[in-house]
């Protein structure tokens, strides 16, 4: 197995400075086997996702209370988490993959846990060949079948005798055009149905994603959004595909350490953020496809089980 796979060369650490997440879908045991009072959190908190302009019916959840949910998080390993995201919420769950390293480890934790949850890849028809020979690799290796969901014919038709075969470098709006026709319009189909969404994201992936959580609502999808991966940084998903045997896409230990669609996709230099090479002719803040909101940081309750969990 390969090991050069590169490394982040500036890693930012939050594990230290992990924010509260905003309700937690684990049943966790504490102080003598007292149950945290979680599962009313999130009830409240998908009833108001499903109706957004009401206010929640439940009191706002403790902040010491948030704090303990969101370090026994990390108590778990992830195919704890994965499992019990599975034993917990009903119905449909979708994890939507692009085959990069934080995908390829969750979905390890699926498929060698043979979850009920159903693995998608978003095919804009536009990726590299090599994740297209990864995805081929995965499927052999877990005996599992990804689902795709491809771009609406007559939209990408549309698309690109409007904007040229390569019009998304003309413009950002002409990219995120590109981008909601091959990217947003297959997650929306994608999704429908499911009452909860797993992502590979990260919070040290960049500033737009340094505000995750593990779970909170998506309002746009009306679901639950659930991120196992958070406070991981690249080193600790990197240390996990080498100790599982993971396959990943060769194009990671060439400089690319986030790959999304071939001509939106170059390799990264020595000390440059790790999506800089995502849309790199754009501003250097604006890194996301339309897929994932921004998320704002928020500012952990200073209550004193925080500040001693702070205290070197």
């Amino acid at each position: 197995m390969r090991h050069t796979i590169l490394r982040h060369d500036s890693p930012i650490s939050v594990v230290d400075s992990i924010q509260l997440v905003p309700f937690l879908i684990v049943p966790v045991h504490r102080n003598g086997g007292k149950k945290l009072n979680t599962t009313k959190i999130l009830q409240e908190r998908v009833r108001s996702a499903f109706a957004p302009a009401a206010e929640p019916a439940a009191d706002n959840p403790d902040p010491n209370e948030l704090a303990r949910s969101a370090k026994a998080c990390l108590d778990f390993d992830l195919a704890q988490r994965i499992a019990a995201i599975r034993d917990i919420a009903r119905g449909r769950i979708v994890f939507t993959t692009s085959f990069g390293i934080e995908d390829q480890a969750v979905t390890h934790a699926i498929c060698s846990q043979a979850l009920a949850i159903d693995v998608v890849i978003l095919d804009t028809g536009r990726l590299f060949p090599q994740t297209y020979e990864l995805w081929a690799q995965t499927e052999r290796r877990y005996g599992r079948r990804i689902q795709a969901f491809y771009p609406e014919r007559g939209a990408v038709e549309a698309l690109v005798d409007r904007q040229g075969i390569n019009g998304f470098y003309t413009s950002v709006e002409a990219r995120e055009a590109c981008c909601t026709v091959r990217k947003v319009e297959p997650l929306r189909r994608a999704l429908s149905g499911a009452t909860a969404w797993i992502t590979g994201l990260r919070a040290d992936q960049s500033n737009d994603r340094a505000g995750i959580s593990f779970a909170a609502v998506d309002p746009q999808h009306r679901l639950i959004k659930v991120n196992p991966l958070f406070y991981w940084t690249r080193e600790q998903v990197l240390a996990f595909i080498c100790e599982h045997g993971i396959p990943y896409n060769p194009l990671h230990d060439q400089g690319f350490l986030s790959i999304g669609c071939a001509p939106c996709t170059r390799a990264v230099a020595p000390g440059e953020p790790e999506r800089s090479g995502r849309w790199w002719w754009e501003e250097e803040d604006k890194k996301e496809c339309g897929l994932h909101h921004r998320h704002r940081p928020q500012a952990p309750a200073q209550s004193e089980a925080s500040r001693e969990e702070a205290t070197p």
